[in-house]
């Protein structure tokens, strides 16, 4: 082959390829776009564009959202312009979150994430991690608020509230909410000395209360009484000996109600529950020995001993008791 052929082959084929490329480079690209407002209120209008290029008119678009456990599903044909309007009327979009949109056309996909807020809270209701909080600032636990709107939806994280606090005694203290996963939550500690605690949360003009209890604290000091201190063995089967112990924590308070107090002696020991910081327990006398020195104790929290005497008869000298009955040994 002539050199002069070689050459005309070669630019033939050069202008063949040429074309092949230009045409490519020039055919349109095939796009699918969905637009609209990013972020509405639970239960608004929404209207979702479907924005393609390349594709033509008449073509279907398949839509999909999902919104909640709610699934809507729509198929919408590209106008002139290769667009597509899917409006979804008030009242259908009503779970808070973010909802996702599917479209399809063709072989081709693209998704949009829409945010979904809650509207104003309908109502709102309190409880706390705990019952009962140890008086004078010491103890502190969670304050939580429930709430939803018309829709069911939970608070919305950018909602704004207060607690306020108030004791019986008179102190009292505001604090803000903090808001995250749909709830509304403050750390609270007790105020001032034993009684109660009034707790009330404001957020979009609705109230909601909770009342602790301020209890005392850990048994501190025990004065111990024992009557009476001596026992004729004439009576010793009979006479019944009170034992009473007044229990207070380490700011003088009566301990809280129901705490438990034991008596011991050599050989055995009773229990008994203050009342109003006070615990009774009457017993027998408990020992076959001339004598028998009983403790009271509670916690940590340790009574003087008293020691009562069986006697032929009590008219002769007790024995001499260590300390008075206000002395407390911890």
């Amino acid at each position: 082959m002539s050199l002069k052929l070689r050459l005309s082959l070669t630019c033939l084929v050069y202008l063949l390829l040429s074309g092949m490329f230009v045409r490519a480079h020039n055919a349109p690209l095939t796009v699918i776009k969905l637009s609209g407002l990013p972020s509405i209120s639970a239960g608004a209008a929404w209207t979702l564009i479907v924005h393609t290029d390349g594709i033509e008119a008449g073509q279907m678009v398949d839509l999909t959202l999902l919104n909640g456990f709610q699934q809507f599903a729509t198929s919408l044909k590209l106008d002139a312009n290769g667009e597509a309007h899917w409006t979804l009327d008030a009242g259908s979009l009503t779970a808070s979150g973010t909802s996702l949109v599917v479209a399809n056309v063709g072989t081709l996909q693209a998704d949009f994430r829409l945010t979904i807020t809650p509207i104003t809270p309908d109502h709102i209701d309190a409880l706390a991690t705990m019952n009962n909080l140890v008086a004078y600032g010491t103890q502190c636990g969670t304050f939580i608020v429930l709430g939803q709107d018309t829709l069911g939806n939970p608070l919305d994280d950018q909602t704004r509230g207060k607690v306020t606090l108030r004791s019986t005694n008179g102190d009292s203290k505001v604090t803000p909410l903090s808001f995250a996963e749909g709830l509304a939550y403050s750390t609270v500690c007790s105020l001032g000395d034993p009684g109660k605690l009034f707790m009330t949360a404001d957020i979009a003009s609705l109230t909601t209360s909770l009342t602790l209890n301020q209890v005392a604290g850990a048994p501190a000091n025990i004065a111990f009484s024992a009557d009476p201190l001596c026992v004729e063995q004439a009576q010793r089967d009979s006479l019944l000996i009170t034992l009473t112990a007044q229990v207070t924590d380490s700011h003088q308070r009566p301990v809280a109600d129901g705490t438990s107090l034991r008596f011991q002696w050599m050989g055995g020991f009773g229990t008994a529950l203050t009342a109003d910081g006070r615990a009774v327990l009457t017993i027998p006398y408990p020992s076959d020995d001339a004598s028998v020195t009983i403790t009271a104790t509670a916690g940590t929290a340790v009574s003087a001993g008293r020691t009562i005497q069986l006697l032929a008869s009590c008219a002769m000298p007790p024995i001499p008791q260590r300390g008075n009955k206000r002395d407390a040994v911890q």
